[in-house]
């Protein structure tokens, strides 16, 4: 079977942020905080392929990740997985050697945060970067713990944050919660490490 990922480089690039006025805006606003990219595997005639979209929040670039699948396959395509991918400078800024994914659930619960998350929950100097430098940290910190990569099982760790589902009233004490996490590893062509991290099933 084709490994998928040597169709990444031949699709050709689309960019859903150009045409949705919120991400434009987003980039306009703070450049740094409005990219994410979104892997999607898809399968045709028996062969796997992985296509890169990228928006300002992780359904954006998932819809433009589709929009390549589409293009490329057609209507026939069967999409699986989707991984977001950490930007490689939270990856450096972490000490982690390699490229890092987060299933769209960890993503979600761990990550992502909006300004509408700040008023609804009453937490605030909460940021989507600072949460994901927060989910490498600690999993570079349990890779350090664990010792060597050359492992078949995934490696659990926790993580420390506030769940945008939680709601304080202002006399709370606004304490965050500790979320488990798991990482699997892999390499790629070039023997590179790979770290896919996720909720615990």
């Amino acid at each position: 079977m084709e490994r998928i990922e040597d169709k990444v480089e031949q699709i050709t690039e689309l960019d859903t942020c150009s045409r949705n006025p919120r991400c434009a805006r987003l980039r306009r606003e703070d450049p740094d905080e409005a990219g994410v990219q979104v892997w999607v595997e898809a399968r045709l005639g028996g062969r796997a392929y992985r296509f890169r979209g990228e928006g300002c929040d992780a359904n954006y670039a998932e819809d433009d990740a589709q929009e390549h699948a589409a293009a490329y396959l057609g209507d026939d395509a069967v999409f699986g997985q989707r991984l977001i991918e950490a930007p490689a400078e939270r990856v450096d800024a972490a000490d982690l050697l390699g490229r890092v994914f987060l299933t769209p659930e960890a993503w979600d619960r761990c990550v992502a945060w909006s300004e509408e998350d700040g008023d609804r929950t009453g937490v605030l100097l909460q940021d989507r970067d600072g949460r994901l430098l927060d989910v490498l940290r600690a999993l570079a910190d349990a890779i350090r713990r664990a010792g060597p990569l050359n492992r078949t099982r995934p490696l659990p760790f926790d993580v420390a944050c506030f769940l945008r589902d939680v709601v304080f009233d202002p006399d709370d004490d606004r304490e965050p919660a500790y979320v488990a996490l798991e990482a699997s590893f892999a390499r790629d062509g070039n023997g590179d490490h790979l770290f896919t991290v996720r909720e615990p099933h």
